[in-house]
């Protein structure tokens, strides 16, 4: 906001707030005057201003002091960029211990370019300097980047009606209307963040296409990339779109060459934003087309994705250097905070799950203690005013922080513990984890000590619940279960396949329905990592034909082997043409494969002929397809199938029904016994049976639900049937055993379809 007075106002929030992501340090609460800081209002870290541009900061703090700030109390100036706003501004009301406070002051950004950091701290009547942290001591702040018009040299937001936008439906127009099925790319001069606050520059308001893992993206003229240039764009969900979870992608084209992902951040409605500041020097000297690509993370209901002020600036400002990867760099991330020029630098290195290694199978509801242990490789010691805090991805029962129990100095190493549940649906399932300083800003591994460490169980013997991997590649193929990509060094190996041949079973081999076969493939090491004994082939989408979800490794693969990896598999009942998709996970359970980067699956294509020529039914916005009897009628949702007549059964058929976004994948009906697992090509469903009758009228069915990101399928099979003593001459009563088969044999082949399958 631009106003001509500099002026502080200050709102007092009569509501006690809970601990922010972490707890005051106990040497905080003995404190008579202690601030903790709770949330930047206005102006994130790393917000872009034009020199000369007037703005209004506002931080929320809390008093975690035993003392009442009262109106003799002030907020003043203690270093680094003034930016133009008074030294010292006296408090205007009380605040008692407990309470929340907004402190706003007008700044005015300098004339000199780059990012400049002021700090403040608070002062009590007597002229005591105090702050936040476990000492009271630290100052809070303001971080802006300061760029010239002349230095902004591609405007990706003002230019948006220059980009070609499109979606998996095809090429769409800018502006688009807001809510269109297709995808939809608008300018909003003001858009504003999770929280609610505006930001201060315009930004695009991005929609995917309606459909499972849709996507949008705004492909933008080749631009000469210059040695320093860096782009930068605050990142997050639209306010009031409480239901976004979408991957921001920045990918990249040099002349015809294939599209790549430079960057990737996965982004949740959770009040939270990120400042993008991504060095593109590694792309100097070449003509780039930059794209601007968003995709729905599973369900698309709700998607509202904000890429505000992008752009890329020439000549300014530092910032965390990207290499050019195809693939995203993991979870979401929670912005830190820069620390103070000179202070100490707190940094971890991970050593060793002591316990629980990734991909350790749990049952539903099990609960169980994880712990890493870690190194201090920053020179702060970690004090017991430290904790270890969730950061992301599932948090699974545990506390949102944990304090350290004793110091850990420099050098020194610690087992960390927290004790966690596993979830009660199937599926892989990650948590990152951080530490926390006595400010509480966060810190983990890595060259710039902001990646995190993690927990990742497999929980088995409950329903599928869980969101697909996020897309890799130009068009996103979801999988059974998540994949997640771990976070790496970029010195760390690569990953990677080559296809070398079918050793047997060539595409379109014909085989007889029912006939077990093992298909065996030829593949070489393209990458630097050497395949050991915990990588695995794994089952990626598509027709799994009874095979196994995966198959370990039975040597090491070095860079440059080869190998030929097996799996014994089924072919289906039903006469089609039937392919299975494979790749290859590391020990962490990262899916890799073939292809420039490494996202594309191999598979086994067989043609199933001696069966029934059942009729196919595919659900492409749903991502789904089964076979039934030729026999049966369609109409709707709703498959007559055909049965035995002159009985008492007087109807059979399968209803379909998908729904989004339940908290239980259960079938509707009423009168359904309790949920029990079971398993039909490789995918888990919820099994149901119930039924109900009156006025001489039955109906029994038996239910099967499964989960794919936020749908929920459910395959509802019922019998019709009527009491035999109210005929004259009474029907034989039916086989409800041979009237049933049919439905183990609809349900065997069901299965997921890769994205972008078309028809029905």
């Amino acid at each position: 906001m631009r106003r001509k007075n500099i002026f502080i106002n200050i709102a007092v929030l009569l509501v006690l707030l809970s601990s922010f992501a972490f707890t005051p340090g106990r040497a905080a609460a003995a404190y008579c005057d202690a601030a903790q800081f709770v949330a930047d209002v206005t102006i994130p870290d790393g917000t872009v201003f034009a020199p000369g541009t007037t703005f209004t900061k506002t931080w929320r703090l809390k008093n975690v002091g035993t003392c009442t700030w009262t109106t003799s109390y002030a907020l003043v100036f203690d270093k680094g960029e003034q930016m133009g706003a008074p030294a010292v501004v006296q408090l205007t009301s009380s605040i008692a211990p407990g309470q929340t406070v907004d402190l706003t002051v007008d700044m005015t950004a300098p004339s000199k370019n780059g990012k400049l950091i002021g700090y403040w701290r608070l002062r009590n009547a007597n002229g005591v300097l105090f702050g936040i942290g476990s000492k009271a001591n630290a100052s809070f702040w303001v971080e802006i980047n300061v760029v010239e018009p002349k230095n902004v040299v591609l405007d990706f937001v003002a230019t948006a009606g220059d980009a070609k936008w499109s979606s998996g439906a095809g090429n769409l127009t800018f502006p688009g209307t807001e809510g269109d099925a297709n995808g939809f790319a608008v300018k909003k001069d003001k858009p504003k963040r999770e929280n609610g606050q505006e930001n201060s520059e315009a930004g695009l308001v991005v929609g995917p296409q309606n459909v499972t893992n849709g996507y949008v993206r705004g492909e933008y003229p080749a631009f000469r990339v210059e040695k320093g240039d860096r782009f930068q764009s605050l990142v997050h969900c639209e306010y009031n779109a409480s239901s976004c979870y979408v991957n921001f992608r920045l990918d990249y084209q040099i002349g015809s060459g294939a599209v790549k992902t430079f960057w990737a951040f996965r982004e949740k409605y959770e009040g939270l934003y990120y400042n993008a500041n991504l060095d593109l020097s590694s792309l100097a000297g070449q003509d780039v087309k930059f794209f601007l690509r968003v995709d729905a993370y599973g369900s698309p209901t709700g998607d509202r994705a904000v890429w505000g002020g992008s752009k890329i600036v020439r000549g300014v400002g530092t910032g965390p250097t990207v290499t050019p990867s195809a693939t995203p760099t993991g979870p979401t991330p929670t912005p830190t905070n820069t620390p103070a020029p000179g202070a100490c630098t707190n940094k971890v290195q991970f050593i060793a799950d002591v316990n629980v290694p990734d991909g350790t199978v749990m049952t539903p509801g099990k609960a169980f203690k994880k712990t890493w242990r870690l190194k201090n490789i920053g020179t702060c010691t970690w004090t017991t005013s430290y904790s270890l805090i969730f950061d992301s991805g599932e948090q699974m029962g545990g506390p949102a922080s944990v304090a350290l129990t004793s110091q850990v100095k420099p050098g020194q190493s610690v087992d960390l513990s927290v004790d966690l549940t596993a979830p009660n649906a199937n599926g892989t399932y990650r948590g990152n984890w951080k530490l926390a300083n006595e400010g509480g800003t966060r810190f983990g591994l890595g060259t710039n000590a902001d990646k995190p460490w993690w927990v990742e169980i497999k929980v088995s013997g409950g329903p599928t619940a869980t969101p697909s991997a996020t897309p890799t590649g130009p068009t996103p193929t979801p999988s059974n279960t998540p994949t997640p990509t771990a976070t790496t060094d970029p010195s760390a190996c690569t990953n990677k396949v080559k296809f070398i041949a079918d050793v047997n079973v060539p595409d379109g081999t014909v085989i007889t329905a029912g006939k077990t076969f093992t298909k065996t493939w030829r593949v070489q090491n393209a990458g630097t990592c050497t395949w050991t004994t915990k990588y695995a082939l794994v089952f990626e989408s598509g027709d799994q034909m009874n095979g196994a979800g995966s198959a370990t490794l039975s040597a090491q693969v070095k860079p440059g082997q080869t190998v030929d990896l097996s799996i014994a598999l089924t072919a289906p009942s039903a006469n089609g043409t039937y392919r299975g998709n494979w790749m290859l996970a590391n020990e962490s359970g990262a899916h890799f494969g073939l292809g420039t980067n490494a996202d594309k699956p191999w598979w086994v294509e067989i043609k199933v002929t001696g069966g029934t020529s059942w009729k196919t039914y595919k659900d492409s916005a749903n991502t789904f397809q089964f076979n039934y009897p030729p026999e049966g009628q369609l109409g709707g949702s709703r498959i007559g199938l055909p049965f035995v007549e002159g009985t008492n059964l007087v109807e059979k058929w399968l209803e379909v029904s998908v729904k989004e976004n339940v908290s239980a994948c259960e079938s509707a009906l009423g009168g359904v016994t309790e949920p029990e697992p079971v398993t039909f090509n490789g995918i888990n469903f919820v099994k149901q049976t119930g039924g109900d009758g009156g006025a001489g009228q039955f109906h029994e069915w038996v239910s099967y639900s499964a989960e794919r990101g936020d749908i929920c399928v459910t395959m509802d099979f019922v019998l019709h049937s009527t009491n035999p003593g109210a005929y004259q001459t009474p029907p034989p009563e039916f086989d409800k055993s041979a009237e049933s088969a049919v439905f183990t044999s609809i349900m065997e082949t069901f299965a997921w379809l890769i994205s972008g399958d078309t028809g029905m």
